[in-house]
């Protein structure tokens, strides 16, 4: 798969731009058909709404759930897992001394890590980055609105109550 690289049209031909150009010397071939796709960057405007509907759902969190849940932080990766934007690993352990012990060194390296201790497995769940570079537009709008959603539904609220009142704090 192709990593992607930014281009200027010069009029007549697609330029590398200078911090991508070893990139394309590498990947592309002269001579060779390319299909490009148009890039829409996320706005920070978006970013920033994105980011204060996950702060103002963890502070109208129900009383029951909030203590699950110690960080907004926290709350997104969770939600994130929960939603299938995770990466996820299967651990066979000798025993449940065993998975306790790595339970515990996962967390220390995955603060957020959600994990599932069942017989000799370990299953541990790791949030997929929501970067720039790891989630482009359309597939950062669909984990947002699935994230956002699942926040919503978890202070029982609708989604546009939820970010209509981010939306003035953002």
């Amino acid at each position: 798969m192709l990593e992607a690289c930014g281009f200027v049209w010069d009029g007549s031909a697609m330029i590398p731009l200078d911090r991508f150009r070893a990139l394309a010397r590498k990947q592309y071939r002269p001579g060779q058909e390319y299909s490009l796709q148009v890039w829409r960057g996320r706005s920070d405007v978006s970013h920033a709404h994105y980011f204060a509907c996950i702060r103002t759902g963890w502070d109208n969190l129900p009383e029951t759930i909030a203590a699950r849940f110690p960080s907004p932080e926290y709350l997104r990766k969770w939600c994130l897992v929960k939603e299938g934007y995770a990466d996820q690993t299967d651990i066979v352990c000798e025993d449940d001394q065993a998975a306790a012990k790595l339970m515990t060194m996962i967390r220390k390296m995955d603060p957020y890590a959600v994990m599932r201790h069942s017989g000799n497995i370990l299953i541990v769940w790791s949030a997929q980055s929501q970067d720039h570079a790891s989630m482009g537009h359309e597939e950062f709008q669909r984990s947002k609105d699935k994230v956002l959603g699942r926040i919503a539904d978890m202070c029982g609220i609708p989604l546009g109550q939820l970010t209509k009142h981010a939306g003035k704090e953002a």
